[in-house]
């Protein structure tokens, strides 16, 4: 999936915002310190995985009106559709209003959502795909192992089993009495 263009009708301190024709490849939005890059970023998880309590508490109301939401259009599977989505102030479902619209005209929901983002969770796609100023200055405070780490949690999600703690884990385990009353092996060999 391919963000092409970004509509905020009301978030944070944007209201009525069009960011259109997105060029291929890597995007970089930069600008002075509380220009709104990060809002613009929080707007586009919003979109894609929705207002989450975090966001609501710091986006909603938006600062100069407007309706909270907007829309993002994306290309993908089957072509071209746009992710709408907004949201009541009184509204405590992260959803929201949520309409995901194809070229066909044919509205459809999360499901038409989760198949667009490949099934890529949040944190996955905060931590590969929409990567913040905040996330890059803490990795250049760190050393070699330290990095290692920090990319490895960045390209899997802080939420998945690290691969350096695994290894962390085996390595301080040497040594141990270790006892095992039953080992099944699979019968089928893994590829």
């Amino acid at each position: 999936m391919k963000v092409k263009d970004i509509q905020v009708d009301g978030f944070g301190v944007w209201t009525g915002l069009s960011v259109d024709s997105l060029p291929e490849g890597m995007t970089l939005f930069y600008g002075p310190n509380e220009a709104g890059k990060t809002t613009l970023m929080q707007f586009v998880r919003a979109m894609l995985y929705g207002f989450t309590a975090d966001r609501r508490e710091k986006y909603l109301p938006p600062v100069h009106g407007g309706t909270p939401g907007g829309a993002v259009r994306v290309t993908g599977p089957g072509g071209g559709y746009e992710i709408r989505r907004r949201s009541q102030l009184t509204d405590t479902n992260p959803t929201g209003q949520l309409s995901v619209t194809g070229q066909d005209g044919l509205s459809q929901g999360q499901h038409r959502l989760s198949s667009l983002l490949g099934q890529i969770d949040e944190s996955i796609f905060t931590n590969v795909f929409a990567i913040g100023m905040r996330e890059l200055q803490e990795l250049s405070t760190l050393d070699d192992t330290a990095a290692a780490d920090e990319l490895y949690k960045l390209s899997s999600g802080l939420d998945r089993v690290s691969l350096v703690d695994v290894l962390r884990s085996l390595r301080d385990g040497r040594g141990e009495p270790v006892s095992y009353t039953h080992l099944t092996l699979p019968t089928t060999p893994y590829v």
